[in-house]
């Protein structure tokens, strides 16, 4: 992806967490919000159940920790380039997520790191989307968190409920769109450090159909 610096675009995470599943989702989307036949909530909703809780219980018991980050994008010959006024979210996370975007990582990382077709990026945005819309639905809209980086591509988010948190960040070109979904766990009394980079870049996509991104 091209380190010249874009000004006055908004990063694809922003349209995605404030529900743009329409562009990003598509029928994948409609089909989750399907009303479930059976009255049992389904495993993905029970997982989600549970991590709110947990987040619910150490808010109520005051055990809240920091997360401190910088976003920092190396792509050789090119100089480290920070990631400054992006849109930076945090949200809780689950295992039910963790292991589908682990999958997407895994598929990304076999094919070598290229940039994949559009619909598969759509498809990892519209994974995040229904998650966040779950959590609102589960009336639980205050943990979701949202910062911006610095001029340095610093950040932090502070009296985070102890519990397991993924913190979502994204940065487009007009050819591709590099997204990262970095899990973490918060400890009451701690600070959990995050590095936005190269290393932890869960997938690049090309954001127009057809094009070839030449980036790494």
């Amino acid at each position: 992806m091209s380190t010249q610096k874009r000004n006055g675009g908004r990063t694809l995470i922003v349209g995605l967490l404030l529900g743009l599943s329409a562009c990003m989702g598509g029928e994948a989307a409609r089909r989750e919000t399907a009303v479930p036949v059976a009255n049992a909530p389904r495993p993905a909703e029970a997982a989600l159940n549970a991590a709110l809780a947990t987040l619910k219980a150490s808010q109520a018991a005051g055990q809240t920790g920091t997360l401190k980050g910088i976003g920092m994008l190396s792509l050789p010959p090119a100089p480290p380039v920070a990631l400054e006024k992006r849109a930076v979210s945090l949200m809780p996370s689950t295992p039910d997520l963790e292991a589908a975007l682990g999958t997407i990582a895994h598929k990304w990382r076999q094919g070598r790191r290229r940039p994949v077709a559009l619909a598969e990026l759509q498809a990892a945005f519209a994974l995040l989307d229904r998650h966040v819309r779950a959590v609102r639905a589960a009336g639980a809209q205050a943990f979701l968190r949202f910062a911006e980086t610095d001029d340095k591509g610093q950040f932090s988010f502070e009296a985070i409920p102890a519990g397991r948190w993924l913190l979502v960040t994204s940065l487009e070109s007009p050819v591709s769109a590099l997204l990262w979904a970095i899990p973490g766990d918060i400890t009451a009394g701690e600070s959990l450090q995050v590095t936005v980079g190269s290393g932890s870049i869960l997938l690049e996509g090309r954001t127009s159909p057809g094009e070839e991104p030449a980036t790494q």
